[in-house]
């Protein structure tokens, strides 16, 4: 999490998922907004769409090229129903929200 600029990261991500989801949003457009966004400021948004672009391409390799996402939410309510112990559902949803991009879990 800390390699790259999450604020490049979360636009090439929203590119992304817009092309797989196929209703793309143009990359010059997502750049003209998020200027738009943060032109009041002090930390200006430096990224281009050039960047937007290499990131994307790091995020599809990062992937392997596999764009189905499998989340563990509904096995972890099945989990939960099957031990009976649903009165858990939020604490462990939350657990899963708290730990999802790390390997802290294991």
């Amino acid at each position: 999490m800390s390699e790259y600029d999450p604020r490049l990261v979360a636009p090439a991500c929203l590119y992304l998922a817009s092309k797989v989801e196929e209703s793309t949003v143009q990359a010059r457009l997502l750049v003209f907004y998020i200027k738009k966004m943060c032109a009041g400021s002090d930390d200006k948004y430096r990224f281009e769409i050039k960047d937007i672009l290499e990131m994307e391409m790091k995020l599809l390799e990062a992937l392997d090229y596999y764009l189905v996402v499998y989340h563990p939410y509904r096995p972890l309510l099945h989990l939960l129903q099957d031990a009976g112990v649903t009165d858990l559902t939020q604490f462990a949803w939350g657990l899963v929200n708290d730990t999802y991009k790390m390997d802290l879990i294991l």
